[in-house]
């Protein structure tokens, strides 16, 4: 029974790390597209300002 016991408490304690890993990559994933949003941006501005430049 002790056995059983420990054993299942193994296996949820796997599940809950492989939870927690799951949602670090995602955090990971979402914290990336916000940072190359952010990168895109910037590129658009400097390529306004290129173009402004060439006009006048």
């Amino acid at each position: 029974m002790k056995k059983v016991h420990t054993f299942s408490l193994y296996i949820f304690g796997i599940l809950l790390l492989l939870l927690l890993l799951l949602n670090l990559l995602e955090i990971k994933k979402l914290d990336e597209g916000i940072f190359l949003q952010g990168i895109e941006g910037k590129l658009f501005d400097i390529n306004e300002g290129i173009r402004e430049i060439r006009t006048d």
